[in-house]
């Protein structure tokens, strides 16, 4: 349970970290997008675990239950450090490929398929697929085993708390 947490606290902070070959850079380029935005919204779900997470004017917000919560960290900064972990090498990704097209949400996008891997441990190593938007390139959906991570960018305000 707890790797299923932190797989799913991946796909929320950092959608597409996961990127070095030259097939792979539209997931950095999705994440510095991601983190460009002035709001977002994120639900990842997966083995009975539910994690939100919304940015709102520089502002984060957790739910990973029923209550709504100011977030202890940045995450734009958790974001930039799980990129800084691709071009390291402690977080590999490989195999990347387009695998298609779907649309989500009313948004066209293009699913790139690929092999992720922490060095050194089990965490998230499998076959991921992120749904990246033709027109901007963000992220809207990212699927890894049974988990499934969806991000939106409008219409998205801060919760009451």
């Amino acid at each position: 349970m707890k790797y299923t947490l932190l797989a799913a606290a991946l796909m929320l902070a950092a959608p597409s970290l996961f990127a070095l070959e030259t097939a792979c850079e539209p997931l950095i380029n999705a994440s510095k997008a991601r983190m460009a935005q002035a709001a977002w919204h994120s639900l990842a779900e997966g083995d009975g675990i539910k994690l939100e997470a919304i940015k709102v004017d520089g502002k984060f917000y957790i739910n990973h239950g029923k209550k709504w919560q100011k977030s202890p960290m940045d995450l734009d900064k958790a974001e930039q450090i799980a990129i800084d972990s691709i071009l390291d090498g402690s977080l590999k990704i490989t195999n990347c490929k387009e695998e298609g097209t779907e649309t989500i949400a009313g948004v066209e996008t293009t699913i790139l398929g690929y092999d992720s891997e922490v060095e050194g441990t089990d965490l998230g190593k499998g076959r991921v697929k992120i749904y990246l938007g033709k027109k901007d390139g963000l992220p809207y959906q990212t699927t890894f085993d049974n988990s499934k991570a969806t991000y939106r960018y409008t219409q998205v305000t801060a919760p009451r708390l």
